[in-house]
């Protein structure tokens, strides 16, 4: 139970970074949103759990190497097969024919292999977001106002707020209704 609980809270860590990165990779919320849907199919689609390794093409592999929920799909596999529960004679020839259909790997070092490649990826993650965050410059510009525009600004917030007005940034409209009258039908129930 802990152990499974250590995996589960490495895949929360590794999706962070993961979305940190692309966050601060793609600097618009527009393109975060495009590229992390993508990952979203990506993770899912080449983890091993909606299309095995068996019956995945040649050149579709690397997907599922790259996959970094393969690797919690395959550690928590190993856990749970290779746990107290199957340990009999019957069981051990239960759990490789399950494992092998399933395309996950029979070994119980896969435990350790998985928990190594998912602390990979949160460092690969955090890293690319670090440098991505020290040397990427902002997506769009900035407008910046010259200092007198923003002095002459000030002043007249200034002058406004003493008199007790307000700056709006759009030109104040009202609407107003004449002779409105809101009726409703009754019906008598009795008749």
């Amino acid at each position: 139970m802990l152990r499974q609980f250590f995996v589960l809270a490495l895949t929360g860590q590794m999706s962070s970074g993961l979305y940190r990165c692309i966050a601060a990779i793609s600097r618009d919320h527009n393109i975060a949103n495009t590229v992390s849907n993508l990952v979203v199919n990506w993770l899912l689609i080449f983890c091993g759990f909606a299309l095995s390794p068996q019956n995945m093409k040649r050149w579709m592999i690397w997907g599922y190497w790259t996959s970094p929920l393969m690797y919690t799909l395959t550690t928590l596999s190993s856990n749970e097969f290779h746990g107290q529960a199957w340990t009999s004679e019957d069981a051990a020839q239960v759990k490789k024919s399950i494992l092998s259909s399933f395309g996950s790997f029979v070994t119980p070092n896969w435990y350790w292999i998985g928990i190594c490649a998912l602390t990979g990826f949160i460092f690969l993650f955090i890293g690319i977001y670090t440098l991505a965050l020290s040397y990427l410059s902002d997506f769009r510009k900035s407008i910046s106002w010259p200092k007198d525009k923003i002095a002459e600004v000030a002043a007249s917030d200034k002058r406004r707020k003493e008199k007790g007005m307000l700056l709006l940034p759009f030109t104040p409209l009202s609407i107003t209704f004449e002779d409105i009258r809101y009726s409703v039908d009754v019906q008598n129930v009795g008749e």
